[in-house]
Formats: C-alpha cells, structure tokens, sequence
C-alpha cells in the first residue's frame, strides 16, 4: 500500500486516458472512528467512508495489494484519488469542491487516514443486513497540490 505522490503534472485528458473512464463521486461521504482487533488490543482508526453505487463491479475485484496518488484538475477544481491495484485495476474517484471535496478541508484530513469505500448511495443503517460490497485503503495522505485554490 504505497503512496505515489504527484510525480509529474498531468493534464486531465491524460489522466482520464490512463485510468480509462470516468471518475465518479461519491454519493456520500462520512467520518468515523472505526474500531478493530489485533492480538487482543482494540484499536481504533481515522476512516472516511465514501459510497457510490457506479463502485459496484470494481470492488467485486479489489484483492491484494494497490498504490494510490492524488491529481488536481486546475481547470474544474476537482482533486482526483487514483487507485491501481496490482491486478491492473483502476478505479479514479473525483472530489468537487462544493461536494465530496469539502471533506478534503475537515480536520480529520490533515494526518493519515484510512479510506472505506462501499458500494451504497447512503450509508447503511445496518453493515450487517444487504450485500454490501466494500474495500478499505490503510494510511490515505492527503495533500493540497500546488497552487490549487482549495481546501483552505
């Protein structure tokens, strides 16, 4: 689970053309401080939770390892998180700025966070009822880009 920071500037039609298709936004975005269980010690994590229906079929395939990197679209104030997993698939997920991008400026954005991203246009009021389908990125840095005009 390795960062690829921005190595070169892209245009978005390059990044479009690399990642193949559209990068949809989430449906909804939430913050949560998840609980898990390692050697008897609970533990508790910094998790963005972020749906989207169109996620579906590419979480049916998100196994084993993966590489991220955040894109800032000048011309649209879109910041793009771009995932590769290493069995070749690409998922692009975009964040506009009066949208899922305002989570990009909270507080919990500013350190490391892990990312959970499901499959639903709301969130579950139950994870445990339904097919839901998820995936989780560990340690998710976020970075303004240079000379983007947001977050603040």
């Amino acid at each position: 689970m390795a960062e690829k920071k921005f190595l070169k500037k892209q245009t978005i039609e390059e990044i479009i053309a690399e990642y193949g298709g559209a990068a949809y936004s989430p449906d909804f975005g939430a913050w949560a401080d998840l609980g898990y269980e390692e050697n008897g010690q609970e533990y508790k994590r910094t998790t963005m939770i972020i749906g989207n229906p169109q996620w579906s079929g590419a979480l049916d395939l998100t196994r084993g390892d993966y590489v991220w990197k955040w894109a800032y679209d000048f011309e649209n104030e879109l910041y793009y998180l771009l995932l590769t997993w290493h069995s070749g698939l690409r998922l692009p997920i975009a964040f506009d700025k009066e949208g899922a991008g305002k989570m990009l400026a909270d507080p919990e954005a500013k350190d490391k966070f892990d990312i959970m991203i499901v499959d639903q246009p709301v969130m579950p009021k139950n994870w445990d009822e339904g097919n839901i389908k998820f995936t989780v990125l560990w340690d998710v840095k976020f970075k303004k880009a240079e000379n983007a005009t947001w977050p603040e």
